[in-house]
């Protein structure tokens, strides 16, 4: 070790190390988790009946569940999942550069579905976050930057914000949510919007959620309903997601169908 007795020559020496490791400190590569923790607290002998069964019909957003009810991610973080393939944005955006309208809709709407991906195993909701609470998220080897804060308690709001190579995305997310015995219902309620730099935008909403099997079963969600996806140049999007069948054994995701055209005149 290096005694310091040298005035202001020991100073500087101090000052240049502080700057040397401050510097290795912000360029050195940052570790990203490839999954979720496993939970510390496990699941107890508690009927989930026993404490929702009052509230049939009703918006379960302020029912009180066990933290085991969780899963180790804020709804704020959940809002990031929807750029796990941003990449089928970048993608978008160059094939628009290239006069490709139609790979770019169609690049749109894969990013679109993508978002529900990971949604098959993973039943349970995330945490609640505090009122102006924010999650930031800076993928330099992807190129793209997040912010999202929560902006409203009751109604619960999330909003983001998002810039990648050459397309920005922004929306808020705002669920309605509905317990009928068996499965919960959730309804979002917020717009996604899309602009790349060209001046091109698109713009939809998420489809409707059931998870179902709550009491008896194996627990597993699926989502129904139709995506619009409406462009303010030549190409619009329409998805429709099966709704599935009571007598289906082995449930599992399904679209139905893509109707692609130009865009609709008022």
């Amino acid at each position: 070790m290096r005694c310091l007795n040298n005035g202001n020559e020991d100073h500087k020496y101090v000052e240049s190390l502080a700057v040397d490791n401050a510097t290795a400190y912000l360029l050195s590569p940052s570790k990203r988790r490839s999954k979720l923790p496993e939970p510390v607290e496990k699941e107890k002998g508690v009927s989930l009946w026993s404490m929702i069964k009052d509230n049939v019909g009703k918006d379960l957003t302020r029912v009180c569940l066990p933290v085991y009810f969780n899963e180790p991610l804020s709804s704020l973080q959940k809002c990031f999942e929807d750029l796990e393939y941003s990449h089928l944005l970048d993608r978008a955006y160059e094939c628009g550069l290239k006069g490709n309208g139609v790979m770019r809709i169609l690049y749109v709407a894969a990013f679109a579905v993508s978002g529900y991906a990971s949604t098959d195993s993973r039943p349970c909701k995330p945490f609640n976050p505090l009122l102006g609470e924010t999650y930031e998220a800076d993928y330099p080897e992807k190129g793209i930057r997040f912010f999202s804060e929560k902006v409203s308690h009751h109604p619960m709001v999330m909003a983001c914000h998002c810039e990648g190579k050459g397309w920005k995305f922004w929306g808020d997310s705002n669920l309605k949510s509905k317990f009928w015995g068996q499965s919960i219902q959730l309804d979002p309620t917020g717009v996604l919007t899309l602009e790349f730099d060209d001046g091109e935008a698109f713009q939809w909403s998420k489809v409707t959620t059931t998870i179902n099997n709550l009491i008896i079963g194996r627990v597993y969600c699926h989502h129904h309903g139709t995506m619009n996806i409406s462009g303010n140049r030549r190409y619009s999007c329409k998805l429709t997601f099966k709704e599935q069948s009571f007598l289906d054994r082995n449930p599992r995701q399904e679209l139905l169908r893509m109707l692609m055209g130009p865009r609709l005149q008022p």
